[in-house]
């Protein structure tokens, strides 16, 4: 009885990596600006210069994307 337990317990699952076709991704429901937003609240908590820095320039370059969007929207 024993037996059949735990060879169910071992055969009952299996597991697998994710691969990148099980996600999908659509680049237009990502809001850059929140996620660099966040980071660069990540970068002063953790007392980061150089990836704040970086992360504003890209927070930056994201608000004018955006609102060169609105402009031809």
């Amino acid at each position: 009885m024993r037996v059949i337990i735990v060879s169910l317990l071992l055969s009952g699952c299996t597991h697998r990596e994710p691969l990148p076709k099980d996600t999908k991704f659509d680049p237009s429901k990502r809001d850059w600006a929140s996620i660099y937003l966040m980071e660069i609240h990540r970068a002063k908590d953790n007392d980061d210069p150089d990836a704040m820095i970086f992360f504003l320039f890209e927070y930056q370059d994201e608000l004018k994307r955006l609102e060169e969007q609105k402009v031809l929207d």
